[in-house]
C-alpha cells in the first residue's frame, strides 16, 4: 500500500511540475525559433528532437534543448526551424511548440495519479480487511 501511495504522490508531483512548466512557457514564455540537430531515443522507444533555441530578439540562446509537442518517428529527417516558446529560464531543458496545449497530457496524468493511487490504496486495504474477516470466520 505504501508503494502505491509513494508511486502516486511521486509520479503525480513530477507530472504536475512538468505540466506547470509547460503551461508557464506557453502562456508567457519567450518566443523564438528551434532548430533541430539530432534525434534522441530512450530505452522505452520514445524519440524526441534535440537542438538549439534562439529567442526572436536574440537575448535568449539555449543549446541542446528538447522539443516537446512533436513526436518524431525513428528515421525522420529533422524538421525545418519551428516557431517555439521557452520558459526564459537559462537552465530549462525543453521548448514547446506554439500550437496545442503541451501541458494537458502531464496535467491529466498528474490528476489521475494523485487521485487514483490513494483511492486504490484505500480500496486495497478495505478489500484485505474483508478478506481477513472472512478467513477468520471459517
Amino acid at each position: 500500500m505504501c508503494f502505491i501511495l509513494l508511486f502516486g504522490v511521486g509520479g503525480g508531483a513530477a507530472l504536475a511540475i512538468s505540466a506547470t512548466d509547460a503551461y508557464r512557457a506557453t502562456s508567457d514564455g519567450v518566443p523564438g525559433t528551434f532548430t533541430a540537430e539530432r534525434m534522441k531515443s530512450s530505452n522505452r522507444g520514445a524519440h524526441w528532437w534535440i537542438g538549439d533555441f534562439t529567442s526572436d530578439d536574440g537575448s535568449v540562446r539555449l543549446a541542446d534543448v528538447r522539443l516537446s509537442g512533436v513526436d518524431p518517428d525513428s528515421g525522420d529527417s529533422p524538421p525545418s526551424p519551428l516557431s517555439t516558446v521557452a520558459s526564459g529560464d537559462p537552465d530549462t531543458d525543453r521548448v514547446y511548440t506554439t500550437s496545442g496545449r503541451p501541458w494537458l497530457k502531464p496535467f491529466t496524468g498528474a490528476v489521475l495519479l494523485l487521485l487514483g493511487c490513494p483511492i486504490g490504496s484505500v480500496l486495497l486495504v478495505l478489500n484485505l480487511r474483508g478478506w481477513r474477516k472472512r478467513q477468520a470466520a471459517r
